[in-house]
């Protein structure tokens, strides 16, 4: 704020998207280091040392970043000038409706084409149940001809349960990632401060950034302490054990 920078958080997993070092700078970068390297691995070097490896990156580096490859990832990410449609072109198109996908799941099971239908979230349990419906019907007809054919009802029945328990299954590991991921989340902090906030050069954040600063360092020094006295007690316990074994000594002779 003091000298008039704005610092703006990017939004979660939208670094390859808004991030003009990631959109046209890091990957002719790795290109052209991968490039470098490969007159080593042709030469038959295994590994390279150090200073090799550095004057790849010297020269990939020379090679990749330059004045036309940064305007271009600022432009590209719609940064620099300001071109939201450049991002928002590169978004998936969203779910589909309520509607729609009401709509899907009223079609009738037995007149899907299992040829022609593309199976996605809404068409897999219609097309699942038409399978099941053909199968079943195949083999109450004795149109397969085959001493296996009665097999073929307990057999979509095993499936069937065998698809609900994979579901359980899911829905459990689901709950325990959740579970796991609440208990890691920091709940103090600078990270707290900031989370959920894109333009964090403001009063209100800056002044909680450096509360949350303080508090950090205050705990900081005092597991210091703690470490220090605990130290101390070792010695302290180290030496009385001396004395102890010395007195004994004492007394035996």
């Amino acid at each position: 704020m003091h000298y008039k920078i704005e610092v703006v958080l990017l939004p979660p997993h939208s670094s390859h998207l808004l991030q003009p070092l990631d959109v046209a700078v890091f990957g002719p970068l790795k290109t052209q280091l991968c490039n470098e390297q490969c007159r080593y691995v042709r030469a038959g070097v295994g590994r390279l040392q150090k200073w090799e490896w550095a004057d790849c990156y010297l020269k990939a580096r020379q090679k990749a970043i330059t004045d036309h490859n940064i305007k271009s990832g600022w432009r590209a990410s719609g940064c620099h000038p300001i071109f939201p449609a450049k991002v928002l072109d590169k978004l998936p198109p969203p779910p589909p409706s309520e509607s729609d996908s009401s709509v899907s799941n009223n079609v009738d099971a037995a007149d899907i084409s299992l040829t022609t239908c593309i199976i996605t979230h809404d068409t897999a349990t219609p097309i699942r149940q038409s399978i099941a419906a053909k199968i079943n019907h195949l083999a109450a007809a004795n149109t397969l001809n085959t001493p296996a054919q009665w097999l073929i009802p307990q057999i979509t029945l095993e499936y069937e349960i065998a698809l609900v328990t994979n579901k359980i299954l899911k829905l459990k590991l689901k709950e325990t990632r959740d579970v796991l991921a609440a208990r890691k989340e920091r709940q103090k902090g600078k990270n707290m401060v900031v989370k959920g906030q894109h333009h964090i050069t403001t009063k209100p954040i800056l002044k909680k950034l450096k509360h949350a600063e303080a508090e950090t360092q205050k705990r900081g020094r005092s597991r210091k302490k703690d470490n220090k006295k605990k130290e101390l007690l070792d010695i302290i316990e180290v030496l009385s054990d001396d004395d102890e074994d010395d007195e004994e000594e004492i007394e035996q002779a």
